[in-house]
């Protein structure tokens, strides 16, 4: 099973990835298959306020508390969702076609949508924050600022995006590795890889 997303906070393990794919675990040793509503990619799986969110392509995003039964979360696009993030107040999903929505109450029946102008054409496939920036990226773009309404694009490195403390890291094609404390500035790293490095 390719994988695209993964949570890992013990005693719950859980992977997400293509066809629809999804299993959990209690040791990380072990796993289940899960069932998930529908059909596609499944492309990320995050936690928030003790709560799982997945989301995938057709728009599709579902939540859970233990990973085996989902409740569909209205999201009002079909574009492929790549990645959820919180900040600032308002839960973000970034996906296909520069697709950057956010509402403040993704766990109600209906969640009320705001739909930012999009800056870019392509695919925003991560985000990561920390206590006062949003980053998004794509396999080309990044988009940074302090809120998600007030976003720009910074710089051309692209790829995935994960934050570790106050480190931020970037990855993508031809196994590029770069580093940043800043958003602004980043340093390319040696990585040993030559293949594409989209997801973590």
């Amino acid at each position: 099973m390719p994988i695209w997303g993964v949570f890992t906070v013990p005693p719950l393990y859980a992977v997400v990835g293509l066809a629809n794919s999804a299993r959990r675990s209690s040791n990380g040793i072990d796993w289940e298959d899960v069932t998930v509503p529908g059909s596609g990619a499944l492309r990320n799986v995050r936690q928030f306020f003790g709560r799982l969110v997945v989301v995938g392509d057709g728009g599709r995003a579902y939540y859970t508390s233990d990973f085996r039964t989902f409740e569909t979360i209205t999201t009002g696009t079909t574009e492929p969702i790549h990645d959820v993030v919180y900040h600032g107040g308002k839960y973000v999903i970034v996906g296909g076609n520069g697709l950057v929505k956010h509402t403040p109450d993704i766990f109600k029946a209906a969640p009320t949508w705001t739909t930012e102008v999009a800056l870019t054409t392509d695919t925003l496939v991560r985000a990561a924050t920390d206590t006062t920036n949003i980053v998004i990226c794509s396999a080309s773009k990044t988009l940074t600022g302090t809120t998600v309404t007030g976003l720009a694009l910074t710089t051309t490195i692209g790829g995935g995006l994960f934050r570790f403390g106050s480190l931020w890291i970037r990855y993508g094609a031809g196994g590029a590795v770069y580093t940043s404390t800043d958003k602004e500035t980043w340093t390319k790293r040696v990585s040993n890889v030559t293949s594409n490095l989209i997801y973590a």
